[in-house]
């Protein structure tokens, strides 16, 4: 288990270092849609560490630990996320990573068939609409 945490703490490293600088203030769906595909760019160059990862039987905690990182540091920081009052945003925020994490888990398992563009569009649009 110390390998895939080492594994995980290194591919949560480099994914944040991808993104830094990614946080762009302007609200509006082209910009989130912009900082989630730099996301699944980066998943889709490394889907093969994300297969070995995310199986539950290897390593059941990556996804949570890795989509939590990505929405605390990233995503979470946008300014679409402001019209959620304190009570309600740890709920939106849950209902977000996780069907967020569903919807990539089952582009991967897909192949990444879709570019992460099309993938990203869809989930900025999803996330708008809430």
């Amino acid at each position: 288990m110390a390998v895939l945490s080492n594994i995980e703490y290194e591919f949560i490293t480099r994914l944040t270092a991808h993104m830094d600088g990614a946080i762009c203030l302007n609200d509006n769906i082209e910009t989130l849609t912009i900082m989630i595909a730099r996301i699944l760019e980066f998943i889709q160059t490394n889907q093969n560490i994300c297969f070995l990862l995310k199986t539950p039987s290897v390593y059941p905690v990556f996804r949570k630990n890795v989509f939590r990182e990505i929405f605390r540091t990233s995503l979470m920081m946008h300014p679409v996320f402001e019209k959620y009052n304190e009570d309600i945003l740890p709920y939106a925020q849950t209902f977000i990573l996780y069907g967020c994490g569903h919807v990539i888990d089952a582009w991967l398992n897909e192949g990444c068939a879709e570019s992460p563009q099309v993938i990203a569009g869809l989930l900025a649009d999803f996330i708008t609409r809430l």
